[in-house]
């Protein structure tokens, strides 16, 4: 109900949950693509939203040049460039990141769904490799990495990745 979608994103916006809202605002923009009162709404907190993910990248890029060293400011700016759906900026970000700190499974995910947008699979399927034998019963690794070889033409190894996945998670 694009209604419903429209009123709780409203909501999130009245509660300065920008981000809640932007998503909810494209959930009713989809289902109706003609409304004028979703659309405005859409792009006012869009902007709001965007604006606050620029000034956090300023702020992070701020303390990295106080403190280089530490990876919590190159992840945070990844996040905020994934956000904005810039996804080569997005993937230099967590590159640095990287570098710095062996990344959460959480993590691991996020930075696969920006290689997968730009269409680095190759680089995707060696990470989730490394991860799947990090993380053995994290069925959205498994999941992941049976997607990134299935996209590769590896299927013996994506069947056996879906495989592991589904014994943790048959539903």
């Amino acid at each position: 109900n694009p209604e419903g979608y429209y009123v709780r994103g409203i909501c999130y916006e009245a509660r300065g949950q920008y981000e809640y809202g932007v998503y909810d605002l494209r959930s009713a923009s989809k289902l109706n693509r003609n409304d004028l009162k979703i659309a405005n709404a859409l792009e006012r907190v869009t902007e709001v939203w965007y604006t606050q993910l620029y000034n956090k990248i300023e702020g992070h890029k701020r303390e990295i040049a106080r403190f280089p060293n530490k990876p919590v400011n190159y992840l945070e700016i990844g996040k905020c460039y994934k956000n904005l759906g810039n996804w080569n900026e997005a993937e230099e970000w967590y590159d640095k990141y990287l570098k710095l700190e062996e990344p959460s499974a959480d993590e691991v995910i996020r930075y696969t769904e920006i290689l997968a947008k730009n269409n680095h699979i190759s680089k995707g399927e060696v990470i989730l490799k490394k991860f799947v034998e990090k993380y053995p019963e994290d069925h959205r690794l498994w999941s992941r990495y049976g997607y990134f070889t299935l996209w590769l033409g590896k299927n013996k190894i994506s069947i056996a990745a879906f495989t592991e996945a589904l014994r943790f998670r048959p539903f």
